[in-house]
Parts: structure tokens; sequence; C-alpha cells
């Protein structure tokens, strides 16, 4: 399993250009730029203007999310499309009751770089989530979920894994909420890694 020897930071994020840098400057590789080889399979048959159109949904709702979390939301200023996937939001968290520790939490080391939706504790036990708004739930969430687990464990100092979830909110107002416990997902991801390294050297 992947291992993270090497220090865990807050980098240096561009809104503009979506670019993580570390305190020299150095572009980071995101975790969706590591994964990108097997998302572009999940997605290479769906319209590109469908998935931009999901992408802007999907920024939507997980801004609207982090209001919901600070319950400093203002209700009369969504947008119609945006309510029923709100509505699946707080119906999981009056379903498992989360006592939140971390939103949109920036996180980077030497290897890579990525942003991580929410950390939470249920039922004593911390958990790595993301928000997704997609129809389904992609294999890669696996491995992306588990690249930021360890960005997490190390930056909490928690003495053992954690576990990781996703959240699929779904357009009727209803949730998925699936757990990922599989080791193979960290080993996905290391060999995503060696394989984006790789195609860097010159």
């Amino acid at each position: 399993m992947l291992s993270l020897n090497c220090p865990v930071y807050v980098p240096q994020f561009s809104e503009e250009y979506h670019c993580y840098t570390n305190s020299n400057a150095v572009v980071l590789p995101s975790v969706t730029r590591i994964l990108s080889p097997i998302s572009m399979l999940e997605y290479a048959r769906v319209d590109r203007d469908v998935l931009n159109a999901a992408a802007e949904l999907g920024r939507a709702v997980h801004e609207c999310i982090e209001y919901l979390i600070d319950d400093d939301i203002d209700e009369d200023s969504l947008v119609a499309e945006w309510v029923p996937y709100l509505e699946a939001w707080k119906s999981w968290r009056a379903t498992f009751n989360p006592r939140f520790i971390s939103r949109e939490l920036r996180l980077g080391c030497d290897l890579y770089a990525g942003t991580v939706d929410c950390v939470c504790e249920i039922n004593g036990q911390y958990i790595v989530i993301d928000w997704k708004t997609t129809d389904q739930i992609m294999k890669s969430v696996g491995p992306q979920t588990a690249a930021y687990e360890l960005l997490v464990r190390s930056h909490l100092a928690h003495s053992s894994l954690m576990a990781r979830a996703v959240v699929q909110l779904k357009g009727n107002g209803t949730f998925v909420f699936k757990r990922f416990d599989s080791v193979q997902d960290y080993q996905v991801f290391e060999n995503l890694l060696k394989l984006y390294q790789w195609m860097q050297e010159k």
C-alpha cells in the first residue's frame, strides 16, 4: 500500500488555472489529473456538452453544501435545478447526523495534491467523504478517496486507516451512501501515480 513518506501541507491553489503549487511554486499534480487515464475511459461515450453541464451543476451543488454545513445559506437564492440535490444532502445529514471536521480541505505533499470535500465523524468513526451529483458512482471514486484518505490521515496524524465513502446526490431528492474498503483502491492509485511520474520523465 502507498504510504506518504513526505510532509503533508496546505498547498497554494489557483482558482483560475485549477492548479496546486508548493512553497517553491512547483506545480503538484492533482488527484484528478493522476486518475485521468481511467476517468477518461469512464466518460469516453458521454457527450462533451453533457459533461460540461454536469460539471457546472456539481460545482454549484458543492458550493451550496459548504453554506449548508455552516448553516448560512439563502434558500431564496437557489436555482430550482439545484434544490433536489440539496434536499438529498439534507436527508443524508438527518439520517447520519455527522459531526463535520473539515470541508473543502486542500492538502498536498511532494507527490500530489487535491481538495477533500468533507471529513466528518459518524458514530465515532472518522470518514473521508466525496460528494457526487453524477448519475453513476464510477469505479475511479475508490482510488480517488484512497488518495484523499492518505493525505487526510497524515494531516490529522491519525494512527490508522480512516473510512472512505461517497454520497451520491440525485436529482429526485434521494441519496446513496457508499463506503469503500478495498485495499486495491490504494494500489490502483499508486500505479497511476507511477504512470504519471513516468510520463513526466524526459
